[in-house]
């Protein structure tokens, strides 16, 4: 068995460089390995001119603790295709060094555990069976709109966790449900008099048969300040409208 110690990696990060059912060694280390390897053999191949039939070399990563540290038992059969996984290694590791550097610490996360989530509802005029095109598939369209919007927001220097409160918009939660009612007017004072809810942009109407249109919630929240969520919200719901307009310029058309 030949380990090849890994530096500055500790056994706590063992299971962010395996990953969740081994992706982390499958996605940073063979695949890229095996493609470089391949090129190298491409190339090798086209120098020479020549092509021999060899059997297919095997590749598998471990990785054990050792004397407080981590080490990876590399099982390989080719030795470039053992070089190629090297270097792969390094580069994994060093990420998941990075990334629990970047961890932050117990306290702050305690203190971000405690701040207040400011939450608001919007309520957009958009027909039920349209409801996914604005999620999107696994949430995109949701995500990009959240992006978008952060994009837009002003940059005040002079405010110290402004980057902080932005990354935790970047993770802002959100959920698109049906909003069932039966009283329009009941709903219109409701949410007149109510500081965490809005229409999207106009009041809804009956249409000419006298039906009360389908409206859809929109919920948003984050762990930021008040006067964030405030811009965050603003710039929201912007995008929000320009999206339910081209999901209904789109369905009509």
């Amino acid at each position: 068995m030949t380990l090849k110690t890994l530096v500055n990696v500790t056994p706590p990060m063992i299971p962010a460089l395996i990953g969740r059912g081994g992706v982390g060694i499958k996605e940073s280390i063979i695949a890229p390995s095996w493609e470089m390897y391949r090129a190298q053999k491409t190339q090798k191949t086209q120098k020479t001119q020549k092509t021999q039939k060899t059997q297919k070399p095997t590749l598998r990563i471990k990785f054990v603790e050792s004397d407080g540290g981590v080490c990876a038992d590399i099982h390989c059969t080719d030795k470039n295709l053992r070089a190629c996984a090297e270097i792969h290694l390094t580069k994994h590791a060093e990420s998941v060094i990075l990334r629990f550097q970047n961890r932050p610490s117990r306290s702050s996360r305690s203190a971000r555990k405690s701040t207040p989530r400011p939450s608001h509802t919007i309520f957009a005029e958009l027909p039920f069976h349209l409801i996914g095109c604005l999620i999107g598939r696994g949430g995109s369209t949701m995500k990009s709109l959240i992006a978008e919007a952060i994009s837009d927001l002003p940059y005040s220097p002079e405010i110290d966790d402004l980057v902080e409160m932005d990354q935790a918009l970047e993770k802002a939660f959100w959920k698109v449900q049906q909003h069932v009612y039966t009283d329009l007017d009941a709903l219109k004072t409701e949410i007149d008099t109510a500081q965490t809810k809005q229409f999207m942009s106009w009041d809804p109407e009956p249409d000419d048969e006298g039906q009360n249109p389908d409206l859809v919630r929109v919920t948003v929240s984050a762990p930021v300040s008040d006067d964030r969520f405030q811009e965050f919200l603003s710039a929201f719901t912007k995008v929000l409208c320009e999206k339910v307009g081209s999901i209904l310029e789109r369905e009509t058309s």
